[in-house]
């Protein structure tokens, strides 16, 4: 099991999209904590969950995935967290720093691929 190697937070508005990858990942053996949007993400944060990857939308209500990088990126034990964007943009239009960035619709075999190796990266770092 994964699990053992730490948590997601999958920060998506969208239930379906939501609902498939975390189902997804927990069928991969993965722990996953879920965000609605931002701010949501930021209150988890705050009360202590400390991911090993993190899942972002760019795209959130309340607080935007962009506002939510900046939060991560001002903290210094978040800010080493790999972490991989999802967005319905074009990847040229999206200027964030972030391990990975995969456009929606994703490709399941390449999104689990860079959830392993970012996974497996975090966890050699410990």
């Amino acid at each position: 099991m994964n699990s053992s190697t730490g948590s997601i937070l999958l920060v998506e508005d969208d239930p379906h999209v939501r609902d498939a990858l975390a189902e997804l990942l927990a069928g991969e053996g993965y722990e996953v904590e879920i965000a609605e949007d931002g701010q949501e993400a930021i209150d988890l944060l705050e009360d202590g969950v400390t991911p090993s990857l993190f899942l972002i939308d760019l795209a959130l209500p309340r607080v935007s995935g962009t506002e939510l990088l900046r939060y991560v990126h001002d903290d210094v034990a978040l800010r080493v967290v790999p972490m991989i964007i999802i967005t319905a943009l074009p990847k040229e239009d999206v200027h964030v720093v972030a391990d990975e960035i995969i456009s929606k619709p994703m490709k399941i075999p390449q999104f689990l691929g860079s959830v392993r190796r970012l996974m497996s990266e975090e966890g050699s770092t410990h």
